[in-house]
């Protein structure tokens, strides 16, 4: 619960994603991107935001994704949600400045990423520079993970 009364909270599949990607692609970079009017009032939630993913999840995702070996133990223990981005940009605008930034920040040429927003005009921008993007308009899934990462990995072949 924040100042104001209200509660943050992530789709429910987004804690134990960054899970797999954590300990199962640790060579993976993640960005956060977010247009908002009020950037220092968002970096202050992050901050302070907290994720337990579930375990059972992280697991289903190692299978379907045919791996076998961590490279670090998977855990259902609270960790600060910050921490699982190489890079965070939040301001206003469409989202090309953002992804300038990221690139700029991960050395990631824009084919090489992968995006995920639930509105259709943030896909549209992004997918301009060749990102591949995906509309996640009702938050991003496990579903949708694997479908997403499973056609990009084949665009990629």
């Amino acid at each position: 619960m924040f100042r104001g009364g209200f509660e943050v909270r992530l789709y429910k599949d987004v804690a134990s994603i960054l899970e797999f990607i954590r300990c199962y692609l640790p060579s993976t970079k993640l960005a956060l991107a977010s247009r908002t009017p009020e950037p220092e009032w968002a970096s202050g939630i992050i901050s302070k935001l907290e994720i337990t993913p579930d375990l059972k999840k992280v697991n289903f995702l190692k299978e379907e994704f045919g791996l076998k070996e961590s490279h670090f133990e998977p855990s259902a223990t609270k960790k600060p949600f910050k921490e699982y981005f190489s890079s965070i940009q939040l301001y206003p605008g469409n989202k090309l400045p953002h992804f300038r930034a990221i690139q700029k920040d991960t050395s990631i040429a824009y084919d090489d990423m992968v995006f995920y927003d639930d509105e259709p005009r943030n896909i549209k921008d992004v997918n301009g520079l060749g990102v591949f993007s995906v509309l996640a308009g009702n938050g991003l899934t496990i579903p949708l993970f694997v479908e997403s990462i499973t056609k990009y990995i084949s665009s990629k072949n």
